[in-house]
């Protein structure tokens, strides 16, 4: 983040990259500061869009319970019960214009939840979610970028490619 005061050039830096990286490694040490690559993670994301029975994952790693909230919301509650950090955020579809993927209300519009072992998070939206969207959860055990990965799926979908999803990358994904 750059913040700049209005009478010059001065450029004043709150983070720096190397700051990020060093946080980073407080939460996860193991991995490094690796990412997914969201071109990887995005295959998988289309197959489950254009495929809807493809979309659950049956050996969903860490306790989940997820339902409607009211007469138009949804919430979840995932425990992370593993030894290691798990990420998620959810998106949402229109099931009119499956090309059409966006962050969800119940997703971090920045980046994605990290939640480390031995806590769980929750999140509700408790009312306006449109009754045509889907909104999936995506978990892997890496850190991703959201807005990378909503592009990549957007034009996965737009030009569906003959590459196939990377069956060793754990990631799992649910409909809420």
């Amino acid at each position: 983040m750059r913040f700049s005061n209005s009478g010059g050039e001065t450029d004043t830096r709150l983070y720096t990259e190397g700051l990020v990286k060093r946080s980073m490694q407080v939460y996860d040490p193991g991995a490094e500061s690796l990412v997914v690559e969201p071109r990887a993670l995005a295959l998988h994301v289309a197959k489950t869009i254009i495929s809807p029975d493809a979309s659950d994952t049956i050996d969903f790693p860490a306790p989940i319970f997820h339902g409607r909230l009211g007469d138009s919301g949804k919430q979840f509650r995932l425990v992370n019960d593993r030894p290691f950090p798990v990420y998620l955020n959810v998106i949402k579809i229109k099931e009119t214009d499956l090309g059409n993927v966006d962050i969800s209300e119940l997703g971090q519009p920045m980046g994605c939840y990290v939640v480390l072992p031995g806590q769980a998070i929750a999140r509700e939206h408790f009312s306006g979610l449109k009754p045509d969207e889907s909104h999936i959860m995506i978990m892997t055990n890496c850190r991703f970028d959201i807005d990378e990965l909503i592009e990549q799926i957007n034009q996965l979908i737009a030009a569906p490619s003959d590459e196939k999803p990377d069956t060793n990358l754990p990631v799992y994904l649910l409909r809420l």
